[in-house]
Order: C-alpha cells, then sequence, then structure tokens
C-alpha cells in the first residue's frame, strides 16, 4: 500500500511540475495530451512494435477465440533476472483487444 501511495505521489508531482497540469483530471481532459500521444512515434502502435519480442518479466503464452470471446492462458513465464529492468507485455492486451 505505501509503494502505491509513493507512486501515485509521484505522478501528480510530475504532472505538476513537468507537464504544469493542477490536477489529474486536468491532464485527462485535455484533448491534445491524447491527440500527441498517438501520433507520429508516439502511438500505440508504435510502442507495440517496440515491445515485441523483447525480453519481459512476465510472458503469456495464451490463445484467443474471438467466436466465443475466450481467452485461454496456457501457461505464464517468468523471467525473475527480468524483475529490475524496463519491459512491458502490454502488446499482450492489444492483441487481444484489437480484433
Amino acid at each position: 500500500m505505501l509503494k502505491l501511495q509513493k507512486d501515485l505521489i509521484c505522478r501528480s508531482l510530475f504532472l505538476r511540475t513537468v507537464l504544469g497540469f493542477q490536477t489529474l483530471e486536468q491532464f485527462k481532459k485535455n484533448t491534445e495530451v491524447y491527440e500527441y500521444l498517438n501520433r507520429g512515434e508516439f502511438s500505440y502502435q508504435i510502442m507495440i512494435q517496440r515491445l515485441r519480442g523483447k525480453d519481459k518479466f512476465v510472458k503469456n503464452i495464451y490463445s484467443v477465440k474471438k467466436k466465443n470471446f475466450e481467452i485461454a492462458i496456457s501457461r505464464t513465464d517468468l523471467s525473475w533476472e527480468m524483475l529490475d529492468c524496463k519491459g512491458s507485455n502490454m502488446e499482450e492486451f492489444f492483441d487481444v483487444i484489437d480484433w
């Protein structure tokens, strides 16, 4: 719980001091943020492309049955050496929802 509070404080400070927003709500309402993050080299497709194939702490082996809207995870691999490294398996989320 303490780590979560620390993370929230850090994000709040970043929004205020670096980006100039006073609140998270103000940040979320600003459409320019979404336009900026979804064009050119900042688009989620580019992010997914960069993440794909990279080492990550959690990697799920799964299948998606679109007809039934069913997701079956057959195996979850953990790479403990990646625990303190940058990495993400977010592309799995987009693979599942992008049908």
